[in-house]
């Protein structure tokens, strides 16, 4: 469905762009028009390009994911790479499967799972389970 704001329309296949350097490379895939060239293959940007070459041949990957150690040549591929990795690697809780994404966070969640009150006020001797009711009760009762 094509709205107000897309007025560069391809005579192709009538995808709209809101501006017309878009709708030049999206032109550029119809046709056999594929100026930047690397082993066979073609690209309608010089982005693309650059892409390939630092995906395919391994040109300035400088971005690593943290994850499984897998490089990456853009941000925007590690970033992507990096948040279905961080789906596919979440601890899960052995008591109820609720899902964590770092040690750090399941080591907060299980405590829900237990009576102790390990954070202590120094003014008034109140303890809580988490930190962040602590310091919540700082802030209503000691200011």
């Amino acid at each position: 469905m094509m709205t107000t704001e897309e007025r560069y329309i391809c005579a192709t296949c009538a995808r709209g762009y809101k501006h017309r350097r878009n709708l030049v490379y999206h032109e550029r895939t119809h046709a056999e028009m594929l100026p930047f060239n690397c082993c066979g293959v073609g690209f309608s940007s010089r982005r693309q390009l650059q892409r390939h070459r630092c995906n395919v041949h391994g040109d300035g990957k400088n971005y690593l994911c943290l994850y499984c150690g897998k490089e990456f040549a853009t941000k925007v591929d590690l970033d992507a790479h990096s948040a279905r990795e961080k789906r596919t690697r979440e601890i899960e809780c052995e008591i109820c499967n609720h899902k964590a994404t770092t040690r750090a966070h399941l080591r907060e969640h299980l405590k829900t799972h237990s009576e102790e009150k390990t954070h202590v006020c120094h003014v008034c001797k109140a303890a809580y389970k988490h930190i962040s009711s602590l310091y919540r009760h700082y802030g209503q009762k000691h200011k």
